[in-house]
């Protein structure tokens, strides 16, 4: 099940961008639906080196005592995040990251 948590309210233009989920949930909040998004996991994975939006959901997981799993981020990403908790994880491509996913959903 693909779920997206959008950032605006859903009007008719949005349909466009939501081909490819089987729910989109649109919460009219803009950037603050990072949290919304992070505290509805059991694990975070960050893909590549985004922008203030990615690190801040990387923040809310570790704050939210969310698993997270770094996907091909640049090294001063994982250096930084890896050096705020020893749960994060990183993978280099996606089979390494669902091995990962499944590992740490079985420890739950």
């Amino acid at each position: 099940l693909v779920v997206g948590v959008l950032p605006d309210e859903g009007n008719g233009a949005d349909k466009q961008h939501t081909a490819e989920l089987d729910l989109a949930v649109f919460t009219g909040m803009g950037k603050a639906r990072n949290v919304i998004n992070v505290l509805s996991a059991d694990v975070v994975v960050i893909c590549g080196g985004g922008g203030p939006g990615t690190a801040s959901e990387a923040a809310h997981a570790l704050n939210g005592g969310r698993r997270l799993i770094l996907l091909a981020v640049p090294p001063l990403w994982r250096e930084f995040f890896c050096s705020l908790s020893e749960g994060v994880e990183s993978a280099s491509d996606v089979q390494e990251c669902c091995r990962l996913i499944e590992a740490r959903l079985r420890k739950a």
